[in-house]
């Protein structure tokens, strides 16, 4: 962890950043490195491994959600907000800084990979959450994407049991589409609701 405080090579940086992500959940030094790593660079493909690396050791840890958070909030670059998006998914579950700002990211891109993942995340992280359901209704709503959609209706299944708007948006989809793969995903998902 020495060497990321000596070295400036961004090839060097990622490596060590992608060894740190497979050290283990919660080590604290490797989180701290990473942290500050992500706070120093300002190349996207080294931010993009930090992130990755982060969310696989960084569970459920406010200092890492605090500083994806602020990376999503902070980057333009596409791969970087999906790649953040997957990462706060994996550590963020039930937490309202995360499912706001994976909200804010559905509402803010039309990049349709980084909305899919997005819903995939808040599937991951939003049972219950009456907030996540809304924005991906809304989405379902306003994509033309069958990939997003799909992802949108898994999410609905895991999340939103209890909102009736995303009952009655997963039964408008079953009857108007006509793409037979949603119409099997929206089947599935409505009978994870009972």
């Amino acid at each position: 962890m020495k060497l990321l405080g000596s070295t400036h090579d961004e090839s060097t940086r990622r490596q060590v950043a992608e060894s740190l992500g497979k050290i283990g959940t919660d080590n604290k030094e490797a989180i701290a490195a990473l942290v500050e790593l992500l706070g120093s660079t300002h190349d996207e493909s080294t931010r993009r491994q930090v992130a990755e690396s982060l969310g696989k050791i960084g569970t459920d840890n406010k200092e890492v959600i605090a500083a994806l958070v602020k990376l999503l909030r902070s980057t333009h670059d596409e791969s970087t907000r999906r790649q953040v998006a997957e990462s706060l998914g994996r550590i963020g579950k039930g937490k309202e800084i995360v499912i706001a700002a994976l909200v804010k990211l559905l509402r803010s891109t039309h990049d349709e990979s980084i909305r899919g993942q997005a819903a995939k995340s808040l599937g991951k992280i939003g049972m219950g959450n009456e907030t996540a359901s809304m924005a991906l209704v809304e989405l379902l709503e306003s994509t033309h994407n069958k990939f997003t959609c799909r992802k949108v209706v898994k999410s609905l299944g895991r999340i939103g049991k209890d909102n009736k708007e995303a009952i009655a948006a997963l039964v408008k989809l079953l009857v108007s589409t006509h793409d037979e793969s949603t119409r099997r995903q929206v089947a599935e998902s409505l009978g994870d609701f009972w």
